[in-house]
């Protein structure tokens, strides 16, 4: 893999490797990294390609996404999946995608809690060719404009905090673990300032990785058998989108929290949207 040909972001990381980790580590943990479908703010890009906030189109008998005894949910993003490029993740290769989500707005004074609560949040895939109408949302949310979104595939990789480096390397190997997890590596990778929007890839996470608010923290004092049935369950779940803060958004819940959306593996297969689970992290 030629890093001097690849975009700016993936270079960068597979420079990284290269300079901080020996030659058999890093030509391996290059080849754990995933493209990913990232898209950031483009007053000239095509609103109808990616965008959050906005309208979305959905079939006239499909009620508007609601948590009941909450209220409705705001439209976080929308894609045309068949105008993405293609990352890592299974996803339709036509058809639009919708991320909808309770963010709080219309809320008097504290928020409810989000984890495990899949009312709280829908993910919605409208097959092409479905007869669909340009909707507003109901009248107790906010109405933002679509804001465009600029899409390109760039490579991800995995946190040192993640279970994937120890799926794929012999971190009880003092000189394995001494590299993968040396500061200076990780200083050089910076994953936090080069967070963005994304669809699949490896997610970061501002605190404990997200997934294990799904599947639980690693257990630390157990078994071989447990540690092993953990990982194998965090191996289930891929990463479907992932939305940090964001500053230049009007959305009203934009730049408050950490945003994440996972499935499992046989659910994205069967196109089972309903199935996604939603991970929200303070800022």
């Amino acid at each position: 893999m030629d890093h001097e040909t690849l975009p700016d972001e993936s270079a960068r990381l597979i420079g990284a490797a290269r300079r901080h980790l020996p030659p058999d580590l890093s030509e391996a943990w290059v080849r754990l990294l995933r493209p990913t479908v990232k898209f950031r703010h483009s007053a000239a890009a095509d609103p109808a390609v990616a965008h959050r906030g906005g309208r979305p189109l959905l079939p006239p008998d499909m009620p508007w996404p609601v948590w009941e005894g909450e209220g409705p949910l705001s439209l976080i993003a929308g894609f045309d999946l068949g105008a993405l490029p293609r990352g890592n993740v299974n996803l339709p290769d036509s058809g639009l995608l919708y991320f909808f989500l309770f963010d709080g707005q219309l809320c008097e004074s504290t928020m409810p809690s989000l984890d495990n609560e899949p009312q709280a949040h829908r993910v919605v895939h409208i097959p092409a060719g479905t007869h669909v109408e340009r909707r507003s949302p109901p009248e107790v949310l906010r109405d933002c404009a679509a804001e465009p979104m600029a899409v390109s595939v760039e490579f991800t990789a995995p946190s040192i905090a993640s279970h994937v480096l120890e799926d794929h390397f012999d971190t009880t190997d003092a000189r394995v673990a001494e590299a993968l997890y040396d500061e200076d590596f990780d200083d050089a990778l910076d994953l936090w300032a080069h967070m963005d929007h994304q669809l699949g890839g490896y997610p970061f996470s501002p605190q404990n990785p997200s997934l294990w608010d799904i599947v639980g923290d690693e257990p630390l004092e157990s078994g071989p058998g447990e540690l092993a049935a953990w990982r194998a369950e965090c191996r289930e779940w891929l990463t479907l989108a992932q939305f940090p803060p964001d500053r230049q958004s009007a959305l009203w819940c934009a730049d408050t929290g950490y945003l994440y959306w996972y499935i499992r593996r046989q659910d994205l297969d069967a196109r089972r949207f309903d199935r996604a689970v939603f991970v929200w992290q303070d800022t």
